[in-house]
């Protein structure tokens, strides 16, 4: 099970990647060939669409890598008995917006399946909408880890390069 996660993850890494890139590419084109006089209508459209699947890709990379920003200097003062505890307090709630937004995400995602972007008529417009729960998918199955690790199994939380001095 850890190998099919981690060939996911990686997966997941490499799609963040590639949307990205197309995502340059698609504007720069598209800017390019309109200082040529040949302006691509849809390369704006490709670029929020490969965006968007970004976007929800790369938090789901970073947060399971802990390299979201965090503020810690509150939790740094607490005693060590209670950071626990609102770890705890903290993946739930995050689980909890997760799924709300998993869901809404599906329900979004089936409400606009009859839309087309309007310089591509052929493409859907789920197909963005869906980086949504797929997005929050990844981040929920990233929050119940962390929080089985983390908070069950009593592992050290996320040490910061910083000691806040306040």
């Amino acid at each position: 099970m850890k190998w099919i996660y981690a060939k996911l993850c990686k997966l997941e890494r490499v799609i963040c990647t590639i949307c990205l890139c197309g995502c340059v590419v698609s504007l720069f084109s598209g800017a390019v060939m309109r200082i040529i006089g040949f302006p691509l209508l849809y390369s704006t459209d490709i670029a929020l669409f490969l965006f968007a699947w970004c976007i929800f890709l790369g938090v789901g990379a970073a947060y399971r890598d802990d390299r979201l920003v965090y503020v810690n200097v509150f939790i740094d003062k607490v005693p060590p008995h209670m950071r626990r505890r609102i770890s705890a307090l903290s993946y739930l709630l995050i689980g909890l917006f997760l799924g709300v937004m998993l869901l809404f995400g599906i329900q979004l995602c089936i409400n606009s399946r009859a839309r087309s972007w309007p310089s591509i008529p052929w493409l859907s417009y789920s197909w963005v909408t869906m980086s949504v729960p797929v997005g929050c998918l990844s981040l929920l199955v990233s929050t119940a880890i962390k929080f089985y690790k983390r908070v069950i199994r009593g592992e050290e939380e996320v040490k910061s390069d910083y000691t806040s001095e306040l």
